[in-house]
Formats: C-alpha cells, sequence, structure tokens
C-alpha cells in the first residue's frame, strides 16, 4: 500500500515513464545537450532504436515542455527553428531514469 501512495505523489513522472518514446527522448536531449526535433530524429536512426516521424517527435516534445522536462529557444532564420533542451527538472529525472535502467538491467543480467 506504501508503494500506492508514492506512486500517486509522483504520478507526475509515472506519466512521462508512460509517454510512448518519452524515455528516449529525454535520453537523446541527455546525450546531445540541444538538439533539433530533426537532430534527435537523426540519433535516433542513428542509434537504430526507434523510428518516428519529426512530427511524432514534437508532440512528445510538446508533452514534455508541458511536463517541465524539456524547454526550448526559438532560433531565428529563414524559417524559425526550436532548439530543445532538458530543464533543471528534466536532467535531474534522467538521472534517475539512468539509475533505474541500471538496476533493471542488473536485476534481469542483460547486456
Amino acid at each position: 500500500m506504501e508503494f500506492l501512495i508514492t506512486a500517486k505523489k509522483l504520478s507526475e513522472f509515472i506519466k512521462t515513464l508512460e509517454g510512448a518514446n518519452s524515455v528516449i527522448i529525454l535520453l537523446i536531449l541527455d546525450k546531445l545537450g540541444r538538439a533539433s526535433s530533426f537532430a534527435i530524429y537523426r540519433e535516433l536512426a542513428k542509434e537504430g532504436i526507434a523510428y518516428l516521424s519529426t512530427s511524432s517527435i514534437k508532440t512528445r516534445l510538446d508533452d514534455l515542455i508541458s511536463q517541465g522536462m524539456v524547454t526550448f529557444d526559438e532560433l531565428e532564420g529563414r524559417r524559425a527553428k526550436r532548439v530543445y533542451y532538458l530543464t533543471k527538472k528534466g536532467q535531474r529525472f534522467v538521472k534517475v531514469i539512468k539509475k533505474f535502467l541500471r538496476d533493471l538491467e542488473n536485476e534481469f543480467k542483460m547486456g
């Protein structure tokens, strides 16, 4: 029962974990530092992790922005372009995700 109460308190983070490809996008932003949706798309393809269109990535990024995990700068130019990066909250959450993934890998002897 104690963990259900904890889960309720941490529901905003659980929603992020449940979001399709949110964790992967957060980890890629952590790796790249700052990136456009197209740079995230290229990194996904390069790593062979998942196929997502840039519009799907943008939708997921919008969700992560609304959750306070990601923010962006608007770059001026011929065409306005958003460059995304992790907020402090997002950086802290990525540390937890990495620890969780290490623990999960160790528990199930993967790798």
